[in-house]
């Protein structure tokens, strides 16, 4: 048998468990009412368990010092009033049990003339008292002090011994463990030096392990009385009830039980969290109803649907406003759960609370910035973003007046975009103040240095000077002062706010500023990128209509040429008709048809037979063929005289395919003419077969024909020059402006803490598109501005290298992962007069492309020399190369290479750097490997004398 030790129990008190043995035993509540009396009473009191339920110990012991002894002592006489009022003396030993902040009492009686029907005799029990021993749930035992087994009661059921039999006589550690038989006769030697009853706990294992709890007593002389009780099902009970108050003290969420069967549902337990999150103690919240956390605050819709759940008994889960023992506010997730008992009963209300103001208030912060980007996307005024920018600071910073105020771009003056709760005359102040060259006032600070300034006290900061005077008197006592930034970085505006205490912005308060000033920089941008959109676009409208008119031009003399070829081919159905009515009249006219071939117009007539033989060759033509002294006769498509081998061939197949019923119309060239042969099978005879061909000097047609052709094919470039224009232009636009929108969108997504990189990372989109957008229509401006000649060289002295140094750091966040700039350059500056404004578009657009067109992780390298007079500039990347058999189109207008087709782009860019070197006394060439990459060069005098012819 496998054994487990259990903790020896205390002589000073033990939760109890024992609820039988051969002494009388009452288990007494905290108020000394009688809860609970074992079947030993009656035989001591006359009172049978049930009678003395509910009882008070003084009707039973009326003895006012009873428990003043303390535990574990075993004390008497008593006098104990028996039922039929008689009393009897008695021994009494009392046990303590504390259940948290409670203490209840088991106590044991004896008699001498009662123990003596229990205890056995030398001769054995009597029956009453084997029928009583019988009788207990419990084993119960009879030891000598060295641990021999002098009798053994098993209980009703169980037993603690598998096979008692045989058992009286030998010791307990034959039976038992070492270690429960050193539990035991630790407790014999107590017993015999105190005589105080002993408790112990052991657990023993066979198969599954169960716990049992011993009570041991002096029976008389040598012998012991020990009573053992399973108590392994209420051990399982009291481990999993210790398991679930750790538990609740442990969890994050705040918990409170009240009780349901007493009036006002009064709370009789709270967790550490409940006190963490309210701020009251335990002491402060038993006892209490939980609506006192609701201060005045009690007419929330939630609160009455609290009530009418808890009135019905039914779970309920509400968010509501609560408030903390130092009066702040936090909002509350409550959940409550009702507990029923087994007749369905609730008796009890859970309540778990979570704090959730966090929660809230993002929620509300997102929500506000979500309405301030969906007014930016909308299109609002600037003036309705603005009240929503102070609504949400206001929401943040008490007792404040908002300035928000925009620098005009040409003279740098601040202009009022909105205000909050300044006066007329502070607003006049601060908000049109032009830009002194030495500030004035935070707000100035803002403007002119883009720095925030930060005024604590108004009254002590020497900066305001005169203007102190009149902010103090409007009640105002401090001042901070933001700047609102571009994407580029350049100062658009300023946000001054005015506060009626002392003080400075914490983090949190600075974060929250920034984020709606950011807000507030998209849409200043956006408010001057639409105003330039609108002029960019009445400039396109206005190129739109000059190419609409050129096409209508060049349209119209479209439709004379194609008039005009419409003529010529009705003459042609002429000579065709006139042919067929010869074909009929040399059917029944041999003669006739002689004739007419011999004078056939402009042309010559061929009949062959079904053998392939050529039987007739006649008409004007015969010349410009080359067969007017050729004998024909007998001879066959391979035999005609001058012509080549492949005319041959094809002449041959044609009158085959003739003489087999087909109408055949093809062209052919001799001597510099063109020759429309139309061909028409014969039948004479049923017996014979003929080839009808008829040849017609068509060069002069054909030339009409080709020039007319050529106008259509200038009409089709200019209509597909159009719709390319179009097409592209709706492209390019397209693109750029829904890359920002989306970027402005997943802005708003991301303003949460930790998220400032993809923040950046979507500024920066939008930056790059409005700078290509302005790229796309600075191009288009250009094509026009060049084919009015508007466009001049504008001659000045600057330093190129400087110049190429710029073109780079502005380019630098073009590049994609990994690509990097490797500059190499024989001089430290290279002074140069020409025109610096052209140089950067160049620069800009070979760079730009390099970039564009090259893989992540390769560089872009740049060379540069002075060889003479002359300036080269090369552009080298390792990117995709430029098809061979395209490199020719290269600087056509809108040409863009076919594996270039789905990279963003307007074809306009190389067509414009050939244009603005020539105009610099310049040219550009380059040497480009497909999928090895490109270089481009740029020869450039270093003084410009006149444009290169």
């Amino acid at each position: 048998m496998d054994t487990v030790e259990r903790k020896k129990g205390n002589k000073n008190g033990k939760k109890g468990r024992f609820k039988g043995s051969g002494e009388a035993m009452l288990f007494l509540s905290p108020s000394f009412e009688i809860r609970y009396a074992n079947r030993a009473v009656k035989n001591l009191t006359g009172y049978n368990p049930s009678e003395l339920s509910g009882k008070h110990l003084s009707e039973l012991i009326p003895d006012p010092d009873l428990l003043s002894g303390g535990p574990g002592v075993t004390r008497g006489p008593v006098q104990v009033t028996c039922k039929n009022k008689e009393t009897r003396n008695c021994q009494i030993q009392i046990e303590e049990f504390t259940s948290g902040n409670t203490t209840s009492h088991l106590l044991f009686l004896s008699s001498p003339e009662v123990n003596q029907k229990f205890h056995k005799t030398s001769n054995g029990p009597s029956r009453t008292t084997a029928a009583l021993l019988n009788a207990i749930p419990d084993t119960v035992l009879i030891l000598n002090y060295t641990g021999d087994f002098i009798d053994y009661y098993p209980p009703l059921t169980g037993s603690l011994i598998n096979d008692p039999s045989g058992m009286v006589n030998k010791n307990m550690s034959d039976l038992f463990s070492p270690e429960i038989t050193a539990l035991f006769k630790q407790a014999f030697k107590n017993i015999k030096e105190t005589g105080h009853t002993q408790n112990i706990e052991f657990s023993i294992k066979n198969g599954a392990t169960k716990y049992y709890e011993a009570r041991l007593a002096r029976l008389n002389g040598q012998r012991i009385l020990t009573i053992v009780r399973d108590i392994t099902e209420s051990e399982s009970v009291q481990r999993v009830l210790d398991i679930r108050n750790r538990a609740l003290e442990a969890a994050g969420n705040g918990i409170l039980i009240s009780d349901a069967g007493i009036a006002d549902n009064p709370i009789i337990f709270c967790n550490k969290a409940f006190t963490a999150i309210t701020g009251y103690s335990r002491e402060e919240v038993i006892g209490k109803n939980c609506r006192f956390l609701q201060g005045e605050d009690r007419q929330q819709p939630a609160i009455a649907r609290l009530r009418e759940a808890i009135a019905q008994g039914k779970p309920i889960q509400e968010i509501l406003r609560n408030y903390r023992k130092d009066g702040s506010l936090f909002w509350n997730e409550l959940t409550i759960t009702p507990v029923t008992d087994s007749g369905g009963k609730v008796t009890h209300f859970i309540g778990v609370q979570n704090d959730v103001s966090h929660v809230i208030t993002e929620a509300e912060r997102k929500d506000q910035i979500r309405n301030i980007l969906e007014q930016i996307i909308r299109d609002e005024p600037l003036e309705e973003i603005g009240i929503s920018i102070s609504d949400f600071l206001s929401s943040y910073i008490d007792q404040a007046g908002l300035i928000l105020s925009l620098r005009d771009p040409h003279s740098g003056d601040l202009k009022p975009w909105y205000s909050f709760s300044i006066p007329k005359k502070m607003q006049k102040l601060l908000s049109w103040r032009p830009s002194n060259d030495i500030p004035e006032c935070g707000c100035e600070i803002a403007v002119m240095e883009g720095q925030t300034y930060i005024s604590e006290d108004i009254s002590r900061d020497t900066l305001w000077g005169e203007l102190a005077e009149p902010i103090l008197s409007a009640g105002f006592r401090a001042s901070w002062s933001f700047p609102i930034h571009s994407s580029k970085g350049e100062i658009l505006g300023s946000c001054s706010i005015f506060l009626r205490h002392s003080g400075a912005p914490d983090g949190a308060t600075r974060e929250r500023i920034r984020d709606v000033l950011q807000l507030g920089s998209i849409a200043i941008e956006k408010f001057y990128t639409q105003e330039m959109l609108r002029d960019n676009k009445e400039q396109l409208e206005a190129y739109a209509k000059k190419l609409e008119k050129h096409v209508k031009v060049q349209t119209q003399e479209v439709e004379s040429a194609v008039k005009k070829l419409a003529e010529t081919n009705l003459n042609l159905e002429d000579q065709i008709e006139t042919a067929r009515e010869a074909e009929k009249r040399a059917r029944t006219h041999q003669t006739l048809f002689a004739a007419i071939a011999r004078n056939f117009p402009k042309g010559v007539i061929m009949v062959f037979d079904h053998k392939l033989s050529l039987q007739h060759l006649e008409g004007e033509e015969l010349d410009g063929i080359g067969l007017s002294s050729w004998n024909y006769k007998g001879k066959t498509p391979e035999d005609l005289h001058g012509f080549t081998e492949v005319q041959k061939v094809f002449i041959k197949n044609e009158v085959i395919k003739t003489l087999q019923g087909e109408h055949r119309t093809f062209e052919q060239s001799r001597n510099g003419h063109i020759y429309s042969v139309n061909s028409t099978p014969l039948e004479l005879e049923e017996s014979f077969h003929w080839a009808l061909l008829v040849w017609s000097n068509i060069t002069e047609q054909k030339t009409i024909e080709n020039e007319l052709l050529k106008s259509l094919k200038t009409e089709q470039e200019l209509n597909d020059l159009k719709s390319r224009f179009i097409a592209m232009a709706s492209h390019e636009f397209r693109t750029p402006l829904s890359a920002i929108l989306s970027s402005a969108i997943l802005i708003g997504k991301q303003m949460e803490s930790g998220k400032e990189d993809k923040t950046n990372h979507y500024l920066n989109q939008i930056k790059n598109n409005v700078r290509n957008l302005n790229v796309i229509l600075n191009d288009f401006m250009s094509i026009s501005r060049l084919e009015e000649g508007e466009i001049k060289c504008e001659k000045y002295n600057f330093d190129l290298i400087q110049l190429i140094r710029a073109v780079l750091e502005e380019l630098e966040s073009n590049l994609k992962v990994g690509q990097y700039f490797i500059e190499e350059c024989e001089m430290g500056n290279l002074n140069i007069y020409s025109d610096p404004n052209l140089m950067r578009h160049v620069l800009l657009n070979l760079i730009s492309n390099a970039i564009k067109y090259s893989h992540e992780n390769s560089p872009i390298h740049l060379h540069i020399k002075k060889r003479g007079s002359q300036i080269i500039i090369a552009i080298q990347d390792r990117g995709m190369g430029i098809p061979k058999k395209e490199q020719s189109n290269l600087f056509r207008r809108f040409f863009r290479a076919k594996n270039a087709v789905n990279i963003p782009g307007t074809g306009l860019g190389l067509h414009l750097v050939k244009h603005y070197l020539d105009l610099m006394g310049g040219y550009v060439h380059f040497k480009s490997k497909l999928n090895k990459g490109s270089t481009f060069y740029i020869h450039l005098p270093t003084v410009i004398n006149a444009p290169k012819p």
